[in-house]
């Protein structure tokens, strides 16, 4: 999921409110100015992206070795007679 922010975003919502009554685009410099800023988001916030997926690549690897903690406990438990009777 971090990894799909770095990729630009696109509304065409954006670009249907920019038309007339009859199709014709009123202001076609604000359409692009807003498709530009759409497209190059991602590279001003690009130090945080890469951060948050830091972060989410530092978690994932903590839940690994949770459970390959909580694996290795229950092979233990399990070779030392736990839960026989």
């Amino acid at each position: 999921m971090a990894k799909a922010a770095f990729c630009p975003a696109l509304s065409l919502s954006e670009l249907v409110g920019w038309t007339n009554q009859g199709g014709i685009v009123v202001d076609p410099g604000q359409l692009l100015m807003n498709t530009i800023v759409g497209l190059a988001q991602p590279i001003f916030t690009g130090g945080k992206l890469r951060a948050n997926l830091k972060i989410a690549k530092l978690e994932q690897e903590e839940a690994a070795n949770r459970y390959n903690g909580l694996i290795s406990l229950i092979d233990l438990y399990i070779a030392l007679g736990g839960g026989t009777k």
